[in-house]
């Protein structure tokens, strides 16, 4: 696939980061909150909430990473 943008995130990342990686993918694509939380099926607060916790499903990530233009995978630490 062409255009899609890859990142590999270890999964020993510190609180918020992935809330802060989220924000960054957005803006970078010029994603709105209410945009996301429309895709998402949630209330802009209940979005915005998800980013302050730092609290996002695996769909929701999925979701987002679609919106953003960007790769979901899970990758093996043994390769």
């Amino acid at each position: 696939v062409t255009g899609v943008q890859t990142c590999a995130l270890p999964i020993y990342l510190s609180k918020n980061s992935i809330s802060a990686y989220i924000r960054k993918m957005m803006q970078q694509e010029d994603v709105t909150i209410k945009e996301a939380a429309t895709y998402t099926g949630v209330s802009v607060g209940t979005f915005r909430n998800k980013l302050s916790q730092d609290r996002f499903s695996i769909g929701d990530l999925m979701i987002l990473a679609e919106m953003c233009d960007y790769k979901l995978a899970f990758v093996p630490n043994h390769t």
